[in-house]
């Protein structure tokens, strides 16, 4: 298994287990995923801005942090709304 498809598997071995209680829906003001608690995450992606897209308006999730993290890398935090740790 090469790196690229190893790393999808991973991804999706991830977004499985975190999102399988969740509709197909995105989040909105009176719904939300169902996500209950969720810490952190690590997925590695190729452009930051579409992956930040995709969290945010498919998703629903809100960017909690956006920063530099080396050279042309960039550490990005999304959360369900209202969470606050």
């Amino acid at each position: 298994m090469n790196t690229q498809k190893y790393h999808f598997a991973i991804v999706v071995l991830l977004l499985g287990v975190v999102l399988l209680p969740v509709t197909t829906a995105s989040q909105s003001a009176d719904r939300d995923l169902g996500i209950v608690r969720l810490r952190y995450v690590t997925i590695v992606v190729r452009n930051y801005d579409e992956a930040l897209k995709w969290y945010t308006n498919v998703l629903g999730l809100e960017k909690t942090e956006d920063g530099t993290f080396g050279l042309d890398k960039r550490w990005l935090v999304v959360a369900p709304r209202g969470q606050k740790d």
